[in-house]
């Protein structure tokens, strides 16, 4: 059982009461497996996917889909580090930039994101606080 399915991508909403850069949020992962004979094996090399949009407050976006269905594929779990960006201007009381973890049930072509992203596993939650936030990072495990 694969915790990322035939197809996955990687979705962000925003609720920081500010704007977050075009490329502000970058995920980076690498994924593992178990070979035929019940060894650990990890990915050659981490990989990463940004979600390139900018993102107004209450607003979300969603990377490409990534495949995991190939012969040398076959992924059951990954590393994640996520990385959000520095803001300019004071967050919102009660701001969170939320990142979710999405499996398509049917190869890609429906996903569990309406009426909006915010559905899935989540891998990460980060909270900007007070005026021109710092960047931030995450890491999460699947």
């Amino acid at each position: 059982m694969s915790a990322f399915g035939e197809r996955w991508r990687v979705a962000v909403w925003n609720a920081s009461g500010l704007t977050l850069p075009a490329g502000g949020v970058v995920v980076r992962y690498r994924r593992w497996k178990f070979d035929s004979s019940g060894v650990f094996t990890p990915e050659a090399s981490g990989q990463s996917v940004t979600v390139g949009a900018s993102l107004a407050n209450n607003t979300g976006a969603t990377s490409s889909a990534i495949t995991n269905n190939g012969a040398s594929e076959q992924w059951l779990g990954a590393d994640f580090v996520i990385e959000f960006p520095a803001l300019t201007g004071t967050a919102a009381a009660d701001a969170a930039i939320e990142v979710y973890l999405q499996v398509s049930t049917d190869a890609g072509t429906n996903w569990a994101d309406l009426p909006n992203v915010r559905r899935g596993s989540i891998l990460a939650v980060h909270t900007p606080t007070g005026g021109n936030p710092p960047a931030h990072e995450a890491q999460a495990s699947r």
